[in-house]
């Protein structure tokens, strides 16, 4: 009686099949990684309208006038803060709901640096809020301009009225919000490197590259004072900051390098 000799894979035909695989995951991973990161950005896009959407109600609501800001008062010891004393919570009656605010490409590893530098997670990069309830301990990770909507720094300051829509010479031009690592987008830098920390990352060779520190595919989401929201390349932000940030269109050839020093005419 003959024996049935029984087959397997030899060794080769085994390594074969394994580059195969290994070859397929090295092209298919980082198609999945943009797909998902494209996913991202069109959530935070959708809720950057809802924004665009909410300071239009408010504008109509307050007799044309954009909210302002006043954050330091809210923030005892520098630690927390009260998310009504900014633009922020100003609009939160007509979103309700907080996380529009907290981009879901934020960078977590922002918050580590700040931990070994204060010890904690607040310190001047990502407040964490007390009030209203809903932003309880919520990091804002979209900026406001505060050459749009003022920061009347715990007092009102008569030479820095609440802007007018009359007096916004462009809005469909002017940022109101954008991506940003702190509540306060601070004339653009922070636009610029919305997933980086403190300026000093700049310089260090290792962070040069600006592009990497964007938050959706080498650019960044925008509001307008004209409520429209859309995706911005970094360097056509960086190239055109200072017109992008002031309302009243003074600032046309302020911009920034890529390693984030200002330059102005």
């Amino acid at each position: 009686m003959l024996r049935r000799e029984k087959k397997g894979f030899t060794l080769i035909e085994l390594l074969v099949v394994i580059a195969i695989i290994a070859i397929l995951a090295a092209i298919l991973f980082p198609v999945f990684s943009r797909a998902r990161e494209q996913a991202r950005k069109a959530a935070c896009l959708s809720h950057s309208r809802q924004i665009g959407l909410a300071l239009m109600m408010y504008v109509q609501d307050w007799d044309e006038t954009y909210p302002w800001g006043v954050p330091s008062c809210g923030a005892p010891s520098g630690t927390v803060g009260f998310a009504t004393d900014t633009p922020m919570g100003k609009l939160h009656p007509y979103i309700k709901n907080a996380n529009v605010w907290n981009c879901p490409s934020e960078a977590i590893a922002n918050r580590i640096p700040n931990l070994l530098r204060f010890g904690n997670l607040a310190g001047w990069c990502c407040w964490p809020w007390r009030f209203p309830g809903e932003f309880a301990g919520l990091y804002i990770s979209i900026g406001y301009n505060d050459h749009l909507l003022r920061n009347q720094d715990c007092a009102w300051s008569p030479d820095r009225p609440p802007r007018k829509m009359s007096q916004v010479v462009a809005p469909a031009e002017t940022v109101a919000f954008s991506d940003s690592y702190f509540f306060s987008n601070c004339c653009g830098a922070r636009i610029i490197f919305p997933n980086a920390m403190w300026s000093e990352w700049f310089r260090d060779p290792q962070h040069r590259s600006v592009s990497k520190h964007t938050r959706h595919s080498g650019g960044n989401n925008l509001i307008f004072a004209d409520g429209h929201a859309k995706w911005m390349q970094w360097d056509a932000v960086a190239s055109q900051c200072g017109r992008l940030m002031d309302p009243l269109k003074q600032w046309k050839h302020t911009w920034f390098d890529r390693w984030g020093t200002e330059h102005w005419p």
